[in-house]
């Protein structure tokens, strides 16, 4: 699935999961990010203790690559969206990559 079907799907499951469209552009924000510097996200993974991946995050970003319908929708009740906050605002290029594709 591209990203760009997959932000769009995004937005459509916000609004039947009752998930507010701060958490949209959130979790937009990080899939972008995460696409574009993986190396980076791995690394702080393995070398930072203190890192922890939101429960149901990488779950749900696994099954969603499966998906050629609209049917992953229903895998958002698995994030955490609230950790997922305080994680990204814990991440070095918060401030200088996701606030601002966030914005």
């Amino acid at each position: 699935m591209s990203f760009t079907k997959f932000a769009a799907f995004l937005a459509t499951a916000a609004t039947a999961l009752a998930i507010n469209d701060y958490e949209v552009a959130e979790f937009n924000a990080i899939l972008v990010d995460v696409q574009n510097n993986l190396d980076q996200y791995i690394s702080i993974a393995e070398y930072n203790p203190d890192f922890v991946l939101p429960e149901g995050v990488l779950e749900c970003y696994t099954q969603i690559t499966t998906y050629t319908d609209e049917s992953y929708t229903s895998l958002f009740t698995m994030v955490d969206f609230a950790q997922v906050t305080t994680v990204m605002r814990q991440l070095p290029w918060y401030t200088s990559r996701l606030a601002p594709i966030m914005s």
